[in-house]
């Protein structure tokens, strides 16, 4: 099945087509059947090869993520998910709701679930982009490879505006939704019933932060500062900031003294990288920039607003409690520094996602998670490891959650 505009007309005589092997409910397997990670290690190969995907390290990253020992180590995870005397099944079908700022999530989602031996239907936003475009272009050749199984049959994508009544339609065939997006788009989607017994995955709106031990980086070389910027770079720039896992704060650990040298010598090396990798912003996401961190200049205790280019703006805080979580994206980063992580407690919320951090052993982190305990973090990463897609997300292990445990008792 390969991805379709669908244009919602008289009762939607296509949808109600396009529905129908999910209505007989065919096409689910075992988890990890033999044409589901077939169909996913021919999409790694197609983005791989692919001259224009190339191009683009997020669809490279999405290449990597596919590659075989990948593969094997999530099908090594259910094993370990399955415990005696249960058998993992898949749930059904699972709808996937991606945002348009992430254009690479979409396919992870859906071969996770597909993975898990679901059907699957996706829902693809109408706001194309280059980026996009390639990869539903290899999207569609690795589905019409592997035409006739039921891991390329039992796979519906189609792109539509916000025409509740085709929500419905998908929601009512669906065991599990899952939404990712904005506030107010869980909060949309959320308002359209589900089956009783359907479960739904909710990830919406989630601020990150890179927390950075200010010695540890004043002791760096200019090669391995280099290196560590470049990291930075990745886990801010790409999707232009607007990822939930994104960070939006530098925060600078340790002396006061080793903070200001740190963040003297970070700056100026990522912009450097900002440069080599030729990111650049249009006009009206720079103007958004300037406005943006000029309001905060006026209404928040600043110490000072860093313009060093359309591509790089720093905002100097006093301290952490003047944090304003509004933010325009583009290569905007807020700047403080703490004497310890533990200084980040009280400005944390539920809100709060991914924590990158450079510096810090292992054991020192953990502790922190123990200290911070229900209020905040799903993920504690290495700089430059941000934004990599993993099956555990915002708390959720998605396998787990697009399989069931059925109990199996011998005589």
């Amino acid at each position: 099945m390969t991805v379709q505009q669908l244009v919602p007309v008289t009762q939607h005589r296509n949808l109600t087509e396009l529905l129908a092997p999910f209505t007989t409910r065919g096409a689910v397997t075992m988890p990890f059947a033999p044409d589901a990670i077939s169909l996913a290690l021919s999409l790694g190969r197609r983005i791989s090869r692919d001259a224009e995907a190339r191009k683009q390290p997020a669809l490279q990253a999405l290449a990597f993520w596919l590659r075989k020992t990948e593969l094997l180590r999530l099908q090594s995870a259910v094993q370990r998910i399955e415990g005696d005397g249960t058998v993992l099944v898949p749930r059904g079908t699972v709808f996937h709701l991606p945002p348009a700022n992430v254009d690479t999530l979409f396919v992870y989602s859906w071969i996770l679930a597909l993975l898990a031996g679901n059907r699957n239907l996706v829902r693809l936003s109408s706001r194309g982009v280059p980026q996009a475009s390639v990869l539903v272009r290899l999207v569609n050749e690795a589905l019409a490879e592997h035409a006739g199984t039921p891991a390329g049959d039992g796979t519906v994508m189609l792109s539509y505006g916000h025409e509740a009544e085709i929500t419905r339609a998908l929601s009512a065939v669906c065991d599990v939704r899952v939404i990712w997006g904005g506030d107010a788009t869980v909060n949309a989607v959320r308002a359209v019933p589900l089956p009783p017994r359907a479960i739904e995955l909710a990830f919406p709106d989630r601020y990150s932060f890179a927390a950075l031990d200010a010695a540890a980086v004043v002791a760096l070389d200019d090669e391995a500062l280099a290196a560590v910027a470049d990291r930075v770079y990745i886990d801010t720039y790409w999707f232009d900031q607007l990822g939930c896992s994104s960070p939006r704060v530098l925060v600078w650990v340790g002396s006061a003294a080793d903070c200001a040298v740190a963040g003297q010598r970070f700056v100026p090396a990522l912009h450097a990288r900002v440069r080599a990798r030729g990111y650049g912003v249009d006009v009206g996401t720079a103007l958004a920039k300037r406005t943006f961190a000029f309001r905060t200049a006026i209404d928040t205790d600043v110490q000072a607003v860093q313009w060093i280019a359309n591509e790089l703006a720093v905002i100097e805080l006093a301290e952490l409690g003047t944090l304003v979580r509004d933010h325009p994206g583009g290569g905007l980063l807020f700047q403080v520094g703490v004497a310890s992580l533990d200084a980040l407690a009280p400005i944390l919320t539920s809100r709060d996602q991914t924590l990158s951090h450079f510096g810090f052993e292992r054991e020192a982190l953990v502790s922190f998670v123990h200290r911070l305990g229900a209020n905040a973090f799903d993920r504690l990463v290495p700089v430059g490891s941000a934004l990599q897609f993993d099956r555990v997300w915002d708390g959720f292990d998605l396998i787990a959650q697009f399989t069931r445990n059925v109990t199996v008792t011998g005589s």
